[in-house]
């Protein structure tokens, strides 16, 4: 699923929140597209698998971000305001693990 923000929305100060799920497997696979107006990012681990996430287009298989069974990773601002808007990547050690994502805007 890709959406755009519009650019009205945001010079009014509104934001907005998306959710999905992918079936992430043994092949990379972009979860969530670049967003310049990312405030924060959530991503959990539906299945008895694990999951790697990874900034960028391609994620590896025992790099990254792992996510076991039931874990969450929550992408939201460091101490200098600041948050990955690039896009986010996973694969997964067995195929049709569930990944369920949240993303503010």
């Amino acid at each position: 699923m890709q959406y755009r923000v519009l650019p009205q929305l945001k010079q009014q100060g509104r934001g907005g929140s998306i959710s999905g799920a992918f079936a992430a497997g043994a092949a990379s696979l972009v979860v969530r597209q670049a967003n310049a107006y990312r405030k924060q990012c959530s991503f959990t681990n539906d299945s008895v698998n694990v999951i790697y996430l990874a900034k960028g287009d391609i994620a590896i298989l025992n790099a990254g971000i792992r996510l076991g069974p039931a874990g969450t990773c929550i992408l939201e601002p460091d101490v200098f305001g600041d948050i990955w808007t690039g896009p986010v990547s996973a694969i997964a050690t067995a195929a049709a693990s569930n990944l369920c994502w949240t993303e503010d805007w």
